[in-house]
């Protein structure tokens, strides 16, 4: 799955994060979840460089990273 982080990153994220929180039967942890990765992406959104952000995708199997 891959996506450019951006302004509209946040709330396409929190779908998937509560796509993947009722997934696992953890629903209860939504709210605190959401609130932590909203301001996560609203932080690389301001302060990582473009062209850093473009090497940001998913390491198969192991989640979300940077790429080299």
């Amino acid at each position: 799955m891959g996506f450019t982080v951006g302004e509209h990153s946040a709330g396409h994220m929190r779908r998937i994060l509560h796509m993947f929180l009722t997934r696992w039967e953890l629903v209860r942890l939504s709210d605190p979840a959401t609130l932590a990765l909203t301001e996560l992406v609203a932080n690389v959104v301001r302060h990582v460089p473009d062209d850093v952000r473009d090497q940001l995708g998913e390491r198969e199997g192991r989640g979300i990273g940077q790429s080299d």
